[in-house]
């Protein structure tokens, strides 16, 4: 065990460095370069890599709903 001294030592760490922590990570300069480093990262798709995405969403939704609906419709044979 330690004095007394060492415990407030301790408690005052225990408060400080949260509220620390707070305080940097809410000033917009100290991360503002972070934010628009990861921004870049999801933003690197051309149109023309957009538009296969969009395809390609498409198409397996539409092979999805198929799949759905042949499902259904077997379930639905086999109760008639």
């Amino acid at each position: 065990m330690g004095n007394w001294q060492m415990e407030i030592g301790r408690m005052m760490s225990y408060i400080l460095f949260p509220i620390g922590i707070y305080y940097y990570f809410n000033q917009s300069e100290n991360i503002e370069e972070w934010i628009q480093n990861e921004k870049k990262k999801f933003n690197t798709l051309t149109q023309e890599e957009h538009n296969e995405l969009v395809n390609f969403i498409e198409e397996y939704n539409k092979k999805r709903e198929f799949r759905r609906i042949t499902e259904m419709e077997t379930q639905y044979n086999e109760v008639n």
